[in-house]
């Protein structure tokens, strides 16, 4: 029987979120499908954390994809985002700031790699 939500191709006519929890588990499904074949390796890093949320490896999200900060630690992942949408908008001269806040922003967006972490396991 043909999925009324999808076209012939497979396709969501309307938004995921009018879809029944089913819909919802299934549409995630395809994503982690597609993200698995993507050639960056982010797609494949968020694929194999929505794989370890789909097989019942667990139900944290941010636990599967190791974004859980240090003990101790306040900074969460809306702050690390918010720091650099400020960061950029400084940069673009939208915000009045000081030329050591320039500076901090500059030196922040000019870090390429990051040192690798072993994950425990």
């Amino acid at each position: 029987m043909p999925d009324p939500h999808r076209d012939a191709f497979g396709r969501l006519i309307g938004p995921v979120e009018r879809l029944d929890f089913h819909g919802r588990v299934d549409a995630l499904r395809r994503l982690q499908g597609r993200l698995a074949a993507d050639s960056t390796q982010e797609g494949r890093w968020l694929a194999r954390a929505l794989l370890g949320l789909l097989q019942g490896e667990s139900d944290d999200l941010l636990g599967l994809l190791d974004l859980r900060p240090p003990k101790g630690s306040t900074v969460t992942v809306a702050a690390v985002v918010r720091l650099a949408m400020r960061d950029a908008a400084v940069l673009r001269g939208e915000l009045p700031c000081s030329a050591s806040t320039i500076s901090r922003a500059r030196k922040r967006r000019s870090v390429t790699s990051y040192p690798m972490r072993r994950r425990s396991g």
